[in-house]
């Protein structure tokens, strides 16, 4: 049976963890905060919290770390604020009010946190600016799902959050909520921010070019990254480039900051690596040891898909992979970073996503085939313009306008379902509607079966995954989307330790405490024992 001492410290915990987040001044008191050794209790408890709480109370942890300059225990308050903020915007699908509630919620937080930017550290304030574009994504997301409900309560909402966070905010708070808004793709009306926002995509239209690193292949590295693209949905695209920045590389039992930070001028068409097809982003030399995470920060994205500049958003402005593997002295390991494009709603809308599932080390996890190089094709036209009378662009190139004659529905059929039923109209064939196959569910991949006429819709455990190893595992339910695991139990049975789940080793700690024994007796062994 457990002693009284341990029964009180877990309460204490409990009623100073239950903070909210409220303006800057209502911030003193933020509960149990990641630099506290004890930190790990008071995570213990997330889940009997309400999604709405739990964003609020790793919100106000994120400001608390921020103001005392500890920076490590800032970014694990940060992702542990991410982890929230991508629970509430689960709920956000649930109902039309839900998905409003969420919206406000999230823009109150990029409201406070803006506010507290010129108030902590300097090397602190780029976790605050990760944290606002957490919220901004939080926010967006929200609304995406309020829009496909009530259009016109949308853009209500989204103004008068936009309004208050402006208008509320100092000149330099002004700025960062717009860097955070257009991070995630939203639009910031120009008689507000004096600069019309712009999607993650940009303006770009080049098209796809050489990618990799310049070093590709250096004598003496002994670390290659590729990356690939799982199917799912990019078949809809004509391209879809990938800007990346840089990448960081976490070693197990690092010393200092624990990985290494290196900078990418990559540019990825995931279009021309799908499925075992790979693409090198980096080779670089890197300390002997085991490693197990892999971080990519995404610059931009340029994408066109359904005919159309599609508006491809990354979440929090990287790609993660949580997954283990050895760099040996002398040896070339190559590891390949699978990312998978999914459809989101009926804008043209997409997000990118890692695939732990498809991502490892090449010749122990999965196989790949590396292609060396992109060849930019020459288009003959852009648009219809650049083309003769009597002709169209179609796929870059000046093809000749064909109308085809028909007197019946019946002689249009192409005998396709996906596409929809083609019609006759002023005995010209005009194309169908193509089939709408999304179910609304954030973690299956819809598609449209010819086969079958209907839709099919396959669940992707890989898109549920947090990449936390103490939570369980999440896994994805085709009616009730993503699911919660279930937690390791890391209770070894004994009086005299204290069970604690360690993110970094994907395993339980058990410390011996000799204070939960009897005076007189020592922890030795998980036994209390009388000290001789």
């Amino acid at each position: 049976m457990k002693y009284l001492k341990p029964v009180l410290l877990v309460f204490v915990i409990l009623v100073f963890s239950m903070s909210a987040f409220a303006l800057p001044e209502d911030l003193e008191n933020p509960g149990m905060t990641p630099d506290s050794p004890f930190y790990f209790l008071d995570t213990m408890f997330d889940g009997l919290q309400s999604a709405e709480s739990l964003a609020n109370e790793k919100g106000a942890e994120v400001v608390a770390m921020a103001q005392e300059n500890k920076l490590n225990a800032l970014e694990k308050a940060r992702e542990r604020y991410e982890n929230a903020i991508q629970k509430r915007i689960r709920e956000a699908n649930n109902s039309e009010e839900k998905a409003e509630e969420v919206a406000r919620q999230t823009s109150r937080h990029m409201e406070v946190l803006a506010e507290v930017y010129e108030k902590v550290p300097e090397q602190a304030r780029q976790g605050i600016e990760n944290a606002m574009q957490n919220s901004a994504e939080g926010r967006e997301r929200a609304l995406n799902r309020l829009t496909e409900r009530n259009r016109e309560r949308a853009n209500e909402v989204a103004q008068e959050t936009l309004t208050e966070m402006l208008e509320n905010s100092p000149e330099q708070a002004k700025q960062g909520i717009q860097r955070a808004l257009q991070a995630v793709g939203s639009e910031i009306p120009s008689d507000q921010s004096g600069e019309a926002g712009r999607s993650p995509s940009g303006d770009s239209e080049n098209k796809p070019e050489d990618a990799g690193s310049d070093d590709k292949g250096k004598e003496g590295d002994n670390f290659r990254l590729l990356v690939s693209d799982a199917p799912a949905d990019i078949e809809d695209f004509e391209y879809l480039i990938v800007e990346l920045s840089k990448t960081r590389i976490f070693k197990i039992g690092g010393d200092g900051k624990g990985f290494e930070e290196k900078d990418l001028d990559a540019s990825v068409d995931l279009t021309k690596v799908v499925g075992e097809s790979s693409m090198e982003v980096l080779s670089t030399e890197l300390e002997p040891g085991m490693y197990n995470k892999i971080e990519l920060y995404v610059d931009s994205v340029d994408a066109k898909a359904n005919g159309e500049t599609a508006n491809v958003m990354v979440p929090s402005g990287k790609l993660q992979i949580i997954k283990s593997f050895e760099v040996v002295d002398g040896q070339v390991t190559t590891f390949v970073f699978d990312i998978n494009v999914v459809k989101k709603g009926q804008n043209n809308e997409y997000n990118l996503l890692p695939v732990i599932s498809k991502s490892g080390v090449v010749g122990k996890d999965i196989d790949e085939d590396e292609v060396e190089e992109i060849e930019e094709e020459e288009e003959e036209c852009e648009s219809d313009e650049d083309c003769d009378e009597g002709y169209e662009c179609i796929d870059g190139v000046c093809e000749e306008i064909e109308e085809v004659e028909c007197e019946t529905d019946s002689e249009c059929d192409d005998e396709l379902w996906c596409n929809g039923a083609e019609t006759c109209v002023d005995n010209t064939c005009q194309a169908g509607t193509t089939v709408n196959c999304d179910d609304g569910i954030e973690c299956t991949i819809d598609s449209c079966n010819e086969d079958t006429d209907s839709c099919d819709h396959t669940a992707d455990n890989s898109l549920c995954d947090d990449g936390l190893w103490c939570n369980g595992e999440e896994y994805c339910n085709v009616a009730l989307d993503c699911q919660a695991g279930t937690p390791p139990d890391c209770d070894d049975g004994s009086v005299c330790t204290i069970d604690s789940c360690n993110e970094t080793t994907d395993s339980c700690d058990h410390i011996p405490d000799d204070s939960l024994c009897e005076e007189g007796y020592e922890c030795i062994d998980g036994v209390c024992q009388e000290i001789q």
